[in-house]
């Protein structure tokens, strides 16, 4: 998500600006550039990078977190930029995109107790459950392409 198109978008104001419509419209999504997106930075930096792999393949949720692997997510990746910067393209980088995305591949894991209860609670919740974040990705162009089911069914292909 911090290379190529995405970064041009983010640095040049066209997702901090708020028009989330010119990364939809404009080419970026409608071009079918979302699978080069979710292959190359989602599934493969997320999925096959030992954390949540480990979590899929064994099932064992609650030996992710009491190890300390979802507290690094959380103290020093994606979360913690969203939480600690108010700075638009951390915003759009760490929470808009890859949230969106990221629930569909991980939602069994995340929604199953443990993890669900770190990440959705508490400061995280208030970042992304409220204000400028749940505007853009609740209301409209991001979420009408994720409810399309072309993500959602290409994510489960691939899982």
């Amino acid at each position: 998500m911090s290379s190529g198109a995405v970064r041009s978008l983010v640095n040049n104001g066209a997702v901090s600006s708020g028009a989330v419509s010119s990364v939809v419209y404009g080419g970026l999504l409608s071009s079918g550039a979302v699978s080069s997106v979710v292959k190359s930075c989602i599934v493969s930096s997320v999925v096959y990078s030992g954390a949540v792999s480990s979590v899929v393949n064994s099932g064992v949720v609650s030996s992710l977190v009491n190890s300390g692997a979802v507290r690094s997510v959380v103290e020093n990746g994606a979360v913690s930029s969203v939480v600690n910067s108010s700075a638009a393209s951390n915003v759009v980088n760490s929470c808009i995109v890859s949230s969106v995305v990221d629930s569909c591949i991980v939602s069994s894991v995340v929604n199953s107790g443990a993890v669900s209860t770190v990440v959705y609670s508490g400061a995280v919740s208030t970042v992304v459950y409220s204000g400028a974040v749940s505007t853009v990705v609740y209301s409209g162009a991001v979420r009408s392409v994720v409810n399309s089911g072309a993500v959602s069914s290409m994510l489960k292909q691939m899982m």
